[in-house]
């Protein structure tokens, strides 16, 4: 028998991916070279409507999501996937933030980064699962 065969097939699955949506290319390239630097698969995107027609797959990803796109807004576009049961990670970004928006995003599916852990929490904040998607928040 051969060593390959004997990999159990959850060693085979797809690398993960850090899919990027911005409208502007130069953004995107920089991201792009910033993420392949540390050993990540990266995917470019210049809008919501080029991330959606990629074929969906089981790999590990996270989506980082320019707020302020043409078309769909990033924060509707938040809204679209979660409707459409696509739980990838967001972080969002963008040059034009404000105190409104960001509350916008975290009613809708919020998720600190680092993620909690029991070693790392402040004392008297517990995890608690989002409203909407189940995944652990910190109230």
């Amino acid at each position: 028998m051969s060593r390959a065969s004997q990999v159990p097939s959850t060693a085979k699955a797809a690398a993960p991916i850090v899919f990027v949506v911005d409208d502007e290319p130069s953004v995107r390239q920089a991201l792009s070279g910033l993420f392949r630097s540390v050993g990540l698969q990266v995917e470019l995107f210049g809008s919501a409507a080029e991330f959606l027609q990629r074929k969906q797959s089981d790999s590990a990803s996270c989506l980082v999501l320019d707020i302020r796109l043409p078309g769909v807004s990033g924060l509707d576009f938040q809204g679209q996937l979660l409707r459409a049961n696509i739980r990838t990670p967001i972080i969002f970004m963008t040059g034009h933030g404000d105190i409104p928006m960001s509350v916008r995003a975290m009613k809708a599916c919020w998720m600190p980064w680092p993620p909690p852990s029991s070693a790392t929490s402040k004392p008297g904040r517990r995890t608690m699962p989002c409203r909407r998607c189940a995944r652990p928040t910190i109230c």
